[in-house]
């Protein structure tokens, strides 16, 4: 009988303890839902590579496609689709290129003027102060033909018989009264326009009363040569200093002006508006209340009565909510309208008459001069006023040239004290240009002053 030995034992017990290992099961109780990795698994060689195999292919295939059908080219756009724009954004993005359409136009000249002057050195800095005074000159440009426009409306219109349009609530009304009457297709839609938009007409309508309805203005029985208290060219002048300080604070003012009515955001303006609307309608409603208890006497329905106070109330929401935007964009439209095409469009684009029509207000300002004999002790003597107009009399057919020549001496002082001396030519490159412009604007006004007396001596000896 074999004999057994210590070292039997320890083989023999170290198998038992294989197979004990190997035959016991493992808890799969996961409580963490770890993910387990397979190669930790007692599996077989042949399992594993088949699940390779089995991943491998599974990452070919994308979508149901194979790495043989990419053909390399991406048609898949990353972007998110633009959700639509609502008509009050798209108004806004619209006076947003308009307003940076002008204000890139100006950058891009004072760039490049800048630039080519300083070799390529200019600031900022630089850039932005020449581009003010671009704004400037335009500035002077736009107030020397709008001046004429407002004049035009304010005065001319009586010496050569323009019939202006009527703008108040009134003629809408009767507008709308001609629609129904004639049954036009467009009459339930100017019906609706009244009904919401009546009272943002008032604003306007007050603008154009104050430039129309002039105490001042003369008609076609008065005399080219009548002389006045204030006389036109110093009325001219105010409009025109007016319309060039507009113009060069207004661009920003006016978009901000514009957006923050369509977005229903209030300013002091929109808060007047607002203010007049809820009084009109309040007038209204008293008017038309006291009526209706009338009739209601007499033995009227009193479902009618509920009905007015249900239309009333309605009314008053929408003129609120979308009235009061309407009412700045309609005094936004005339003001601009009126500024610029006033007399293009009440002489039916024709240049001739166009001509004729400034030719006519010109004439008209210098042929009505103040009073040559004027009260010692009167308010307007004592304080220098007529002194004043006098010199704007002289001054007044070369107001456009003085605007320029005054804005261009500012400049050069202002280029002096704040353009770099890191720009290297430019300060003296732009000062030598205004220089040559003053120059040129100064010749030009002396010239038209000989003219203008070569032609009052030959009115003379006619």
């Amino acid at each position: 009988m074999e004999k057994f030995s210590d070292n039997n034992f320890q083989v023999i017990n170290m198998n038992y303890k294989l197979k004990k290992i190997k035959n016991k099961k493992k808890n799969k109780n996961n409580y963490k839902n770890i993910e387990t990795i397979e190669t930790l698994d007692n599996i077989q060689n042949e399992n594993i590579e088949e699940n390779i195999e089995k991943k491998e292919e599974s990452k070919q295939k994308i979508e149901g496609f194979q790495d043989k059908d990419y053909d390399g080219i991406d048609n898949v756009s990353d972007k998110k689709k633009k959700s639509k724009m609502s008509l009050i954004d798209k108004l806004t993005e619209l006076i947003n290129k308009i307003y940076n359409f002008f204000l890139n136009a100006n950058n891009v000249i004072a760039k490049k003027l800048a630039m080519k002057l300083s070799k390529n050195k200019a600031t900022e800095k630089d850039i932005f102060l020449i581009r003010q005074y671009i704004v400037w000159s335009e500035s002077v440009l736009a107030a020397g033909y709008v001046s004429y426009n407002i004049f035009f409306i304010m005065y001319y219109k009586d010496i050569d018989g323009t019939k202006l349009i009527d703008i108040s609530r009134k003629r809408a009304e009767e507008y709308e009264n001609e629609l129904s009457n004639k049954g036009s297709l467009f009459f339930p839609l100017a019906k609706i326009f009244l009904y919401i938009f009546k009272y943002s007409i008032y604003l306007t309508e007050s603008i154009n009363s104050f430039l129309t309805n002039n105490n001042n203005s003369v008609n076609e029985n008065s005399s080219i040569n009548e002389e006045k208290d204030i006389n036109y060219s110093t009325i001219f002048f105010f409009i025109f200093l007016f319309l060039i300080i507009f113009f060069k604070k207004s661009a920003a003012f006016m978009k901000d002006f514009l957006i923050n009515a369509l977005k229903f955001k209030y300013t002091i303006i929109s808060g007047y508006v607002l203010i007049t609307i809820i009084l009109l309608w309040g007038s209204d409603f008293i008017n038309i209340l006291i009526t209706k208890l009338k009739n209601l006497s007499k033995g009227g329905s009193v479902t009618d009565l509920c009905l007015f106070f249900l239309n009333r109330f309605i009314k008053l929401i929408l003129s609120l909510a979308l009235g009061v935007p309407m009412s700045i964009i309609i005094f936004v439209l005339y003001i601009y309208i009126y500024a610029f095409g006033s007399i293009i469009y009440y002489k039916n684009f024709s240049f001739t008459k166009i001509y004729e029509t400034i030719s006519g207000i010109n004439e008209l300002i210098k042929k009505n001069k103040i009073k040559k004999e004027v009260d010692k002790n009167s308010f307007m003597e004592i304080l220098g006023l007529n002194y004043i107009m006098s010199i704007i009399d002289f001054l007044y057919s070369k107001l456009i040239l003085i605007a320029f020549i005054i804005i261009y001496i500012a400049g050069s002082i202002d280029y002096f004290k704040k353009i770099s001396s890191k720009s290297g030519n430019l300060k003296i490159g732009l000062i030598f240009i205004n220089i040559c412009l003053i120059i040129i604007f100064s010749l030009l006004i002396m010239l038209f002053y000989k003219l203008e007396q070569n032609n009052d001596i030959i009115q003379n000896d006619n």
